[in-house]
């Protein structure tokens, strides 16, 4: 079994994390977290039979990886996930908001051209 990698308690970035580890992962666990990585908010909405068929691995590996990432099962793992979603749509929102109002700050300066 592969080495546990604490991620659940103060992880700031849950799929980088993931990301930096996959190398220590065994292979089922390499394939699930690969179509984590690649399809994160599909996999978001999906139970754990889904996230099973879908890396071609098994329940049983989905329950593995869950636990070797630092979550008691792919419930918890599943919530980490969306809140993960929820907090990066957040700060995509915060940047383009951010470059909006430094755009209409700039037109705003811009001489009349009466």
């Amino acid at each position: 079994m592969g080495q546990a990698v604490a991620l659940r308690n103060g992880y700031r970035d849950l799929l980088g994390e993931i990301a930096q580890h996959i190398p220590s992962f065994h292979a089922s666990e390499q394939a699930i977290a690969r179509v984590i990585l690649s399809s994160p908010n599909e996999v978001s909405r999906m139970n754990i039979s889904q996230l099973a068929e879908f890396s071609q691995t098994s329940v049983a590996s989905v329950v593995r990886f869950s636990k070797t990432i630092g979550f008691k099962g792919f419930p918890e793992f599943r919530m980490a996930l969306v809140g993960e979603l929820s907090r990066l749509d957040v700060q995509e929102i915060d940047r383009k908001s951010t470059r909006l109002n430094s755009s209409h700050s700039s037109v705003s300066r811009m001489p009349s051209s009466a």
